[in-house]
């Protein structure tokens, strides 16, 4: 059970977006504080979701022996954990093969009941709620490479400085104006296409920890260490603007508040960005995307 748990807790944070800012010390004292906390048996140790269970069964499903009875004690397992009903785990389903004949079988032999007892006979409101999200996030999760890079890549760009460009090409007349907004689309578009072709074209370890190693095995230490400064940079201006613009329009919508809106906005970055959050997959930086 905790070798699934340990499966399906590592692809959930292979789609959290704070992984991606996180050193390799981080990552490897968290894994093995985890595994530490499993070898010793430790009820402390981090669980996932059921929801996480069911969205990566795929994944995990290849740890699960092909045993009947271990898969009707791992399915005992999970109903004394959750609480869900089988409409809602098909996944799980397969992944056990709990409509198997044998394992149904196996389950009862171990334990004297049908393997329906293991399921919920209602649903929370809230719950469905939540298994709805999660059945939309697991559709986004599996979309094809190419779409998934195309709506990150659209949602990412196509924001308020967009908007501002025809304004600011305005004075050269609508020609001039046009052509200018089509040359900047045009470098942006050719940017994208070379960074993806570095990146497909790198060393699988060098794909695997992201940008700014990419940038390292290309060009250099001194090259990474320029960007860094230079997007950290980019970053806070962009950060003073786009705050200052929100707050605007917030208090101007609402005639009250001003800088006072910035401490729940910054209070929602600060806990968006928690390194303990599991849950800030790309997914969710898609929807703040589309959003704005």
């Amino acid at each position: 059970m905790r070798l699934i748990y340990a499966h399906t807790l590592e692809c959930a944070r292979s789609q959290n977006v704070n992984t991606v800012y996180q050193s390799d010390t981080l990552k490897d004292t968290r894994n093995l504080a985890y595994m530490q906390a499993v070898a010793k048996g430790s009820q402390g140790a981090e669980q996932p979701t059921i929801h996480q269970l069911e969205r990566y069964s795929r994944d995990w499903a290849k740890q699960v022996p092909k045993s009947p009875a271990v898969r009707a004690f791992i399915a005992a397992k999970l109903g004394e954990e959750y609480r869900f009903e089988a409409k809602y785990t098909p996944g799980i389903t397969a992944a056990l093969s709990l409509d198997e004949l044998n394992v149904l079988e196996a389950f009862e032999n171990q334990y004297a009941r049908t393997l329906s007892s293991i399921y919920a006979d209602t649903t929370p409101i809230r719950e469905v709620a939540k298994w709805r999200a999660n059945r939309a996030v697991a559709w986004l999760e599996n979309l094809p490479p190419f779409w998934a890079s195309f709506a990150l890549t659209l949602c990412s760009t196509l924001g308020p400085s967009v908007l501002a460009l025809p304004i600011v090409f305005m004075s050269f007349g609508p020609l001039a104006g046009a052509a200018m907004v089509l040359g900047i689309g045009m470098v942006n578009t050719l940017t994208f296409a070379f960074l993806a072709e570095s990146q497909i074209r790198g060393l699988p370890s060098i794909r695997r920890r992201g940008f700014n190693q990419m940038i390292t095995h290309y060009l250099g230490e001194t090259a990474s260490i320029v960007l860094r400064s230079c997007l950290f940079v980019y970053c806070i201006l962009v950060l003073f603007v786009f705050t200052g613009g929100f707050l605007q329009a917030i208090s101007d919508t609402l005639n009250f508040g001003g800088a006072v809106w910035a401490i729940p906005l910054f209070a929602f970055v600060g806990w968006f960005l928690s390194p303990k959050r599991t849950s800030g997959s790309l997914v969710s930086v898609l929807a703040i995307a589309m959003i704005n």
